[in-house]
């Protein structure tokens, strides 16, 4: 789980927020179209039918008693907390609290979509391939805890979604946990569904993913195998409830394609031919245990 992760398809944006050295060529690379974009990287959400406004008196008050609340948008003094204190936080610079009068405040408004509060970053923040956007929701709260989803792009080829959990108060927001996210296959969020304090998701796994799912595995066991942001292999699906350390594992659908990567090699042929034996959806933990092993055993 952890912190959001990072990668060569970041964007600009970020190279400009204190990334330059370790995304510097991101920008020049060749402007292909996303795996997942807008369009079909959404983040659906089984509505609570309990629901909550934020006082503007006073802000980001929380709804008394800790009761798990499907949450509207926070406001700060009346406005919507802008998308870049969320970025702040799971962008770039991925620090671990900001304050709102700081973040978003030469910034223009965000608008509301629907559930979502999203922001358009200015065409003129350097070298851009594509729109570059920040967008979160609030899923749940629970006393001061706010459960986000988000979604951005920092005009390169990467679209990093992911959920968070933050602390809200009446200055600003602080990290309490990263549940899950990345970069597409790496680990990018595929759905959501919230029941009360339980959330349930999806989350794309790549080949190496796969192989570390059921438990940490050495470098050699993910040797040779696809591991890129466009390597999607299987949906990994978790639980988690509001108190809990970390998500749980419920299942693994394997559900990539059958020739994924094989360019790469005999071992990601080798494991592409016995995940397509095992093709189908949810796959236990001991069945993905299985397959590790059998990957390991079979494919050297």
């Amino acid at each position: 789980m952890g912190r959001p992760g990072h990668s060569k398809d970041m964007g600009p944006l970020v190279i400009r927020a204190a990334l330059a050295s370790l995304v510097g060529l991101a920008a020049c690379e060749a402007p292909t179209p996303p795996l997942l974009g807008p369009d079909t990287l959404t983040i659906p959400v089984v509505a609570v039918t309990t629901s909550t406004e934020v006082s503007d008196a006073a802000p980001l008050e929380n709804e008394p008693g800790g009761g798990v609340v499907l949450a509207k948008p926070l406001r700060w003094r009346g406005a919507l907390v802008h998308p870049l204190c969320v970025f702040a936080l799971v962008g770039g610079e991925t620090r671990s609290e900001v304050r709102f009068e700081e973040c978003g405040k030469d910034a223009a408004a965000p608008t509301l979509q629907g559930e979502s509060v999203h922001y358009d970053f200015p065409r003129d923040e350097g070298f851009m391939i594509r729109p570059a956007f920040v967008d979160y929701r609030v899923l749940a709260s629970q006393g001061a805890h706010h459960l986000l989803s988000y979604l951005w792009n920092g005009g390169g080829t990467g679209y990093f979604s992911g959920l968070v959990i933050v602390d809200a108060t009446d200055r600003g927001l602080a990290v309490h946990r990263y549940l899950h996210g990345g970069d597409r296959c790496n680990g990018g969020i595929t759905e959501t569904d919230v029941h009360g304090a339980t959330i349930t998701f999806g989350a794309h796994v790549t080949p190496a993913d796969l192989m570390g799912l059921p438990a940490p595995v050495t470098s050699d066991a993910v040797r040779d195998l696809a591991q890129s942001a466009a390597s999607c292999a299987a949906t990994a699906r978790f639980r988690y409830t509001l108190g809990d350390d970390d998500p749980e594992l419920v299942a693994v659908d394997f559900d990539g394609p059958a020739d994924l990567d094989a360019d790469l090699g005999e071992r990601q042929r080798c494991f592409n031919r016995l995940f397509d034996a095992r093709r189908g959806p949810g796959r236990s933990s001991a069945e993905v245990a299985a397959f590790v092993a059998d990957v390991t055993r079979s494919c050297p």
